[in-house]
């Protein structure tokens, strides 16, 4: 039980730097986003990463459960 315990924590820490991580490369993508360059590169690469992060989210969720 404490091994599951253990690893609830983990998976919380995760979370939360998660989350921190998420919010400061948003704060950066949106930035960048009103910078000129290749708009249409970084949109896509955007995309990109908040599917990533989407998944990964839910699979974290799913193990919880």
């Amino acid at each position: 039980m404490s091994n599951q315990t253990g690893e609830l924590c983990w998976q919380a820490r995760a979370l939360t730097y998660g989350a921190s991580a998420i919010r400061r490369k948003l704060k950066n993508t949106i930035r960048d986003w009103f910078l000129p360059g290749n708009v249409v590169t970084k949109k896509v690469a955007y995309v990109i990463t908040v599917l990533g992060i989407m998944i990964r989210t839910v699979v974290v969720i799913s193990r919880l459960t």
